[in-house]
């Protein structure tokens, strides 16, 4: 025999705050009456399949704990973010591409030097560096190599 209830009725019995419950029946998950009144037994029978579907993604990982995960990692993104504009606001962190703008002249100034050192300069640098003037080129252009990709990254990163 079905039993009609009313909303607080209804969600006594099945242990729930009236609130959830009219969150079941507006989602369509709990059927209501015309006249908004609950029939019993086909609430319960509708409340223990929402507790074996909350019960599997429970198992699955979903549900709350990945719920309570979600807004852990939000809350987190949330203070990185107001550290980044404090950080900005303070002059502590800058663009990239202001950096490379400040030192792209320098380096490329490094760069010319280095180039014209690797004739005019390399049996001076053998002789301070105490090694072979084959060796002393080696370095010098090690070190041009390393300047060029300095410069490509700052070039690359700022556009």
């Amino acid at each position: 025999m079905s039993e009609n209830l009313s909303q607080k009725e209804t969600a006594k019995r099945l242990g729930i705050v009236v609130r959830v419950l009219s969150r079941y029946t507006k989602s369509g998950r709990i059927t209501r009456n015309p006249d908004k009144s609950y029939p019993w037994p086909n609430v319960q029978l509708e409340h223990q399949a929402i507790q074996r579907v909350a019960t599997a993604a429970r198992a699955a990982g979903h549900g709350n704990l990945g719920f309570q995960a979600e807004r852990a990692r939000l809350v987190k993104e949330q203070a990185d973010k107001a550290e980044t504009e404090n950080l900005v606001r303070r002059g502590e962190l800058v663009e990239l591409a202001d950096v490379a703008k400040l030192v792209r002249a320098p380096l490329e100034a490094v760069d010319r030097k280095l180039k014209s050192a690797k004739g005019t300069h390399a049996k001076a640098w053998a002789k301070r560096l105490r090694v072979s003037e084959a060796v002393a080129m080696e370095l010098i252009e090690a070190l041009v190599e390393d300047v060029r990709s300095d410069l490509r990254a700052l070039a690359g990163r700022a556009e």
